[in-house]
């Protein structure tokens, strides 16, 4: 008797707070529409007369990048800051950093490490073939298949755009936030990734899915708890324009000839007069 009486109150407990789950949901929902008007009627009165129900009020632009996709355009965007001459594949990244209210606290891009000449230390890849060629003896033909050694490709020496975000970050840390990256995390990056405390990674492809690299960085993530979030942007592109933002397209730039030097042939050029010649340009402009 008393386990039929136990059951039974269960029971009803259990009706009880289903129905109550019910009550609190209409409560909320009565709750919002409550301070809605209330939101209008303080808006209403204190502007002498703006209705925010209005059908004459001019509506926000409905086609305004979300959140997710802005992130990702500034990791696209920083990707434009690498010297790196191989567009193709995983060259080429950039990386954007958000914590957990959703400010840009950390950006960065492929490139040497600071004071590092990007015209001393070597861009190939890994797989680029030498320049000399060889003869096999046995068809007599031409051959070309040897590959570059490690000390002449970038990769000894390059600092990776995950890791230049980490280090360049603009606050105290990135414990808690998100990556955006166009490429999947390389293993190296994936160990500063979750070392710094980012606790969710989002990629738009991994053209190296089932290379070694990417394989451990899966392993790491999975391991240390960092979600792995694979994105599709809502929009497929994004064209930045300098200049008036109501300004067609087909609009002629009005740039000066000085607008139009391009810095990194300028800091070529300025190093090869400084190691071939053994000129400072600097000195130069400063007698003149």
């Amino acid at each position: 008797m008393s386990t039929e009486n136990s059951l039974s109150g269960q029971k009803r407990c259990n009706e009880e707070n289903i129905n109550g789950g019910r009550s609190t949901t209409a409560q909320k929902v009565s709750k919002k529409n409550g301070d809605n008007s209330n939101l209008r009627d303080v808006i209403y009165k204190e502007s002498h007369g703006y209705d925010i129900n209005s059908p004459t009020n001019v509506p926000k632009r409905s086609d305004y990048l979300s959140w997710d996709d802005y992130f990702l355009a500034v990791a696209y965007l920083s990707a434009q800051r690498s010297k790196d001459p191989h567009p193709l594949k995983n060259s080429r990244d950039g990386a954007c950093i958000v914590d957990a209210m959703g400010r840009i606290v950390g950006i960065g891009y492929d490139g040497f490490p600071r004071g590092c000449s990007d015209d001393c230390l070597p861009w190939a890849l890994p797989n680029n073939k030498t320049s000399s060629i060889d003869v096999d003896d046995d068809k007599g033909e031409e051959k070309n298949d040897s590959l570059l050694p490690w000390l002449e490709t970038r990769d000894p020496y390059l600092c990776h755009a995950e890791i230049n975000a980490i280090l360049n970050k603009c606050s105290t840390d990135v414990v808690g936030g998100r990556m955006f990256v166009p490429n999947f995390p390389s293993n190296e990056c994936a160990k500063f990734i979750i070392q710094s405390g980012i606790n969710e990674i989002i990629y738009v492809k991994d053209d190296d899915e089932d290379s070694d690299s990417s394989r451990a960085s899966r392993i790491l993530f999975e391991v240390a708890g960092v979600k792995m979030t694979k994105m599709k942007p809502t929009i497929p592109s994004i064209r930045i324009k300098f200049g008036s933002s109501t300004g067609s397209d087909t609009e002629k730039s009005t740039s000066t000839i000085g607008d139009n030097i391009n810095e990194d042939e300028m800091e070529k050029y300025l190093g090869l007069m400084q190691r071939e010649g053994g000129i400072d340009p600097w000195r130069q402009n400063r007698r003149g």
